[in-house]
């Protein structure tokens, strides 16, 4: 039987196969996959465009511009007292997954006005974020994976006046990628940027869920006010409810296909960025079977049009009428010839799984 292949938006440098001179993007851990498709290939295929050709010798130039630009900022930071290397966050990853934190996140199913994700506008308003993994080692063989994320904002307990902090929602199929192909003392980073262009050092990754492709990221607490919080649903919509999916893609690469029209310039104008209008398209539960929302089936993975372009991974899928993050891209697959290729995420009430629940005693708040 033939199976569709998924494939994860996420823009990446060379990755060599372990089976031949060919680079590829490694796609999902085994365990974040719907189990009736096969498992991570030894030589998975490229997220984001053709296969690249053999990789150059270590003096020739292998980065783009926008990791040249990436790999610039890195190199103005790591002297920072934020800095928090690549090895430490690795760690932290491996040993929080599945952590539910002290504190938790406020549902807003109907945010309010000044809360909304206004998907009309299509302007940028720092609620969307690139997130960048950098290798960094060794010199001259850099590595930048690149995807999205979203900032939410936890309390620590019912009055506004207990506080809490800013996370960054992310996808967790990039942090395996680097994991996967790092060395345990590789040097490097993960760098959050705003849309002016601005790199936040991540400070640490407090939780994630890789079975359902969702991690947070900790950023400086002096740097909250760079980033807009988003309201976040716990409720899935109904089937062909109208969305806006958040898409980016590397400049360089939209002006080699059908250019610039319609995208907004951010991050420094390396990257572009716009809302792709369109509908949800339905929900499968863990084995991959139609789910419908409001039983008791399990919303394991939502089904959506526009697809997601690349580096979009990771970020928000907003509800056109609420204004409010109702799910998080993956990528894209195959749903047989009559369905065609649909865009695949995770409904944002798994986002809840990492926070307690609202009303209990929260103690041993997680700083």
């Amino acid at each position: 039987m033939h199976r569709a292949r998924l494939r994860p938006n996420a823009l990446t440098t060379h990755i060599p196969s372990r089976q031949s001179g060919r680079h590829f993007a490694v796609l999902l851990p085994s365990s974040a996959l719907p189990p009736n498709l096969p498992p991570v290939p030894e030589a998975p295929g490229a997220s984001f465009g053709p296969s690249t050709p053999a990789p150059p010798r270590p003096s020739q130039s292998v980065h783009s511009g926008l990791d040249e630009y990436i790999l610039g900022r890195f190199q103005r930071l790591r002297s920072s007292s934020s800095f928090v290397p690549l090895r430490k966050l690795l760690s932290e990853y491996r040993e929080n997954r599945e952590r539910v934190l002290d504190e938790y996140l406020p549902y807003e199913p109907a945010p309010p006005v000044g809360r909304r994700v206004d998907l009309e506008k299509n302007e940028d308003d720092g609620g969307a974020v690139l997130i960048a993994h950098i290798i960094a080692e060794p010199v001259g063989q850099e590595r930048v994976i690149v995807c999205s994320g979203f900032p939410v904002r936890s309390r620590y307990g019912q009055r506004s006046d207990e506080g809490g902090r800013t996370l960054i929602v992310t996808c967790t199929h990039t942090i395996e990628q680097v994991n996967f192909i790092s060395s345990v003392d590789a040097g490097g980073t993960t760098l959050i940027f705003t849309s002016s262009g601005r790199p936040i050092p991540a400070t640490s990754i407090p939780s994630s869920l890789p079975g359902r492709d969702l991690t947070l990221l900790a950023i400086p607490q002096q740097a909250e006010s760079y980033f807009r919080p988003l309201p976040v649903s716990p409720y899935p919509l109904p089937e062909n409810a109208e969305i806006g999916v958040h898409n980016s893609a590397e400049e360089a690469v939209l002006l080699l296909r059908d250019g610039t029209q319609g995208w907004e310039r951010w991050i420094d104008g390396k990257v572009r960025r716009r809302w792709g209008m369109g509908h949800i398209e339905g929900y499968k539960d863990q084995a991959w079977r139609d789910a419908t929302p409001g039983t008791y089936d399990h919303l394991a993975h939502v089904l959506f049009l526009p697809l997601p372009t690349g580096s979009s991974s990771g970020g928000p899928i907003v509800s056109r009428e609420t204004g409010a993050v109702v799910g998080v891209v993956v990528g894209d697959r195959v749903e047989g010839v009559k369905r065609g290729q649909k865009g695949w995420g995770v409904p944002a009430e798994a986002i809840f799984e990492m926070f307690s629940l609202p009303g209990l005693t929260l103690k041993n708040k997680t700083k």
